[in-house]
C-alpha cells in the first residue's frame, strides 16, 4: 500500500491542495495539451482530467460524451478511433465560456493519455473515467504502471 504521508498529492501542508479542473479550462481549452501546460504554469499541485475510450481502446481527453460542445459535430467520442479524434479541431468558438476574449481564439485536438503522460512525466493528475466501457480502468491501470505514475495519478468514477 502507498504511504500518502510522502505522496505530492497531498500537497504542502502550509496551503491546501490546489486543483486545476480540466486543466486550465478558465483560460485554455478544457482537457487540452495547453490547458495543462498553463495548469502547471500557475503552480497547481494537481491537474483534474477527463478520460474517454475510443473505439480502437485508446484513453483520450475529452469530458463529454458527444464531440458537439466543443466542435460543433454530434458523434459520441467513443464511437471514433483515436486517429480520428485526432483529425477534429476543437474549437474555442463552439462554447461561450471560452468566447471572452480574442486571446482565446485558438483550434487545438484531443490529445490521448499517452500524450500527456509523455509531455507532462512529473504532473500529478486527478483522473476522471468518464467512459461506460468496462475496459477503461483496466487499460488506465496499465499506463499507470507503464508510466511509472502511481504516487502521482488519482482514479475517479463514477
Amino acid at each position: 500500500m502507498t504511504d500518502m504521508t510522502k505522496s505530492p498529492l497531498r500537497g504542502n501542508r502550509e496551503r491546501p491542495l490546489v486543483m486545476a479542473h480540466r486543466g486550465d479550462s478558465a483560460n485554455t481549452i478544457e482537457n487540452t495539451l495547453s490547458s495543462i501546460s498553463s495548469a502547471v504554469d500557475l503552480g497547481v499541485d494537481v491537474v483534474e482530467i477527463d478520460l474517454r475510450m475510443t473505439r480502437d481502446d485508446n484513453l483520450a481527453l475529452f469530458h463529454d460524451d458527444s464531440l458537439k460542445r466543443l466542435t460543433g459535430i454530434n458523434k459520441p467520442v467513443e464511437a471514433m478511433n483515436l486517429d480520428e479524434l485526432q483529425q477534429v479541431r476543437l474549437d474555442s468558438s463552439s462554447d461561450l465560456k471560452y468566447q471572452r476574449t480574442e486571446a482565446n481564439s485558438f483550434s487545438q485536438r484531443i490529445p490521448s493519455l499517452v500524450e500527456v503522460f509523455d509531455a507532462f512525466p512529473t504532473v500529478n493528475f486527478n483522473m476522471d473515467i468518464k467512459s461506460e466501457n468496462s475496459k477503461a480502468p483496466e487499460i488506465l491501470a496499465e499506463l499507470i504502471l507503464q508510466y511509472e505514475k502511481q504516487e502521482e495519478v488519482i482514479v475517479a468514477s463514477f
